[in-house]
C-alpha cells in the first residue's frame, strides 16, 4: 500500500508542477501559487473528512491549540 501512495504522490506532484507553471504563465506567479494551495487545502480537508467519517473534533482541537499559541505569542510580544 505504501508503494501505491508513493507512486500516486509523485504523480500528483508532477501534475501540480505542470499545472502551476501553465497557470503562472496565464495569470501570474502569486495568483497561481495561491490557487494551487487553496485547491490542495480543500482536497486535503475533504479527504480528511471522509477518512475520519467527518469527525473533525481532533482537527478543531489542533486549530484551537494553534490559535491559542498564536494569541499567547502575540500578547507576550506586544508587551515589549
Amino acid at each position: 500500500m505504501g508503494i501505491l501512495f508513493a507512486v500516486l504522490s509523485g504523480t500528483f506532484i508532477a501534475l501540480q508542477g505542470i499545472f502551476n507553471a501553465k497557470l503562472g504563465y496565464a495569470v501570474g506567479a502569486w495568483l497561481s501559487v495561491t490557487v494551487v494551495h487553496l485547491v490542495g487545502l480543500v482536497l486535503a480537508l475533504l479527504i480528511y473528512a471522509f477518512k475520519r467519517d467527518a469527525d473533525l473534533t481532533a482537527f478543531r482541537r489542533v486549530l484551537g491549540i494553534t490559535a491559542s499559541a498564536v494569541y499567547s505569542e502575540s500578547s507576550s510580544s506586544s508587551g515589549n
